[in-house]
């Protein structure tokens, strides 16, 4: 496996790996089988500020015929792109993000690299994205980027237009869920940081044999960075959904801006708001959470104080 030598806390290599998933489908097999793999952009539309989301497409030829995508709920993919995409014109679609078209300007400028941007060779340069909305027959997937103004992906990114080639490798990840084993989950998530959460949401209330009960507490910035609003509105209509949002910054009145069946709360979600929602504190309710570390601190030191133990809480590093 890569590395690139800088000792960066969300290091794939200190992760558990997974042998390649064989699927129940037919003799279909899983795309992923410890290669990096050859995706299409099939589209990309701006969600937020910095925030995209991209459609990507399995390119295998004839071959894929027998193969599906299948990547566990909250697992990752590592996607690696060729470092000199640097020297590509941005797609104006990020025109509006702060790009560096000139590489020695970008490399005068940027202080410290991104924690999860690695430099896999000289020309290469891999970060981790949970997939969303997966089409395992189609083998589609998409992914929520958030740009950031030094992050080696993020310059890249924005040189991507519809058709160009990426690859991606993986699944990743340590979530293990067996349906039914708890009553309740509750799930914690930050901004970019709902996609693992929502991922594993829809994987339980698609299972019609899945009676476990989902209460999701999403927080963002304001009303206007909420992301993935119409689906967690869809995904009320199941009986064993919740969603309480939480806009830490908003500062105008949302009366208006909140939508038919939607619980917006104006505010960081505190202590006290987390022991009202939590009702259920027994072994039969688990927790997960996915932030910041600031974030994910915050909300563990809550349910500790609850009296949660540590093996209901799973933290998505």
């Amino acid at each position: 496996e890569e590395c690139c030598g800088s000792g960066c806390n969300n290091c794939v290599l200190d992760r558990k790996f997974t042998k390649p998933i064989v699927t129940s489908v037919g003799n279909s097999i899983n795309i992923f089988s410890g290669n990096y793999e050859k995706f299409s952009i099939e589209c990309i539309k701006k969600v937020a500020t910095s925030v995209y989301c991209i459609e990507f497409r399995y390119k295998g030829g004839e071959s894929s015929r027998n193969l599906v995508l299948n990547v566990p709920p909250g697992w990752y993919l590592q996607l690696r792109c060729d470092a000199n995409l640097i020297l590509k014109q941005t797609n104006p679609i990020f025109n509006d993000f702060t790009t560096f078209d000139d590489p020695k300007e970008f490399l005068a400028q940027a202080k410290v690299q991104e924690k999860n941007d690695k430099d896999t060779s000289k020309d290469l340069i891999s970060r981790p994205y949970t997939p969303i909305n997966i089409n395992a027959e189609n083998c589609t997937f998409d992914i929520l980027i958030k740009l950031e103004k030094f992050g080696k992906m993020s310059q890249l990114v924005t040189k991507l237009n519809v058709g160009d080639f990426v690859e991606f490798k993986g699944p990743y990840g340590e979530l293990t869920y067996t349906p039914n084993t708890y009553k309740h989950v509750y799930l914690f998530s930050h901004g970019v940081a709902i996609a693992p959460i929502y991922s594993f949401i829809n994987n339980v209330v698609k299972n019609e044999s899945d009676e476990t009960f989902l209460q999701l507490i999403a927080c963002y910035r304001n009303i206007n960075e909420i992301l993935l609003r119409d689906e967690m509105k869809d995904l009320q209509q199941f009986w064993n959904f919740k969603v309480s949002i939480f806009v830490a910054y908003e500062t105008s009145e949302i009366g208006n801006q909140v939508k038919l069946g939607e619980n917006i709360v104006k505010g960081k979600v505190g202590e006290k708001d987390i022991e009202t929602i939590v009702k259920f504190r027994n072994k039969t309710s688990y927790f997960l959470i996915c932030g910041t570390e600031n974030f994910t601190q915050h909300i563990f030191s809550s349910l500790k104080s609850l009296d949660i133990d540590n093996e209901h809480i799973f933290v998505f590093k």
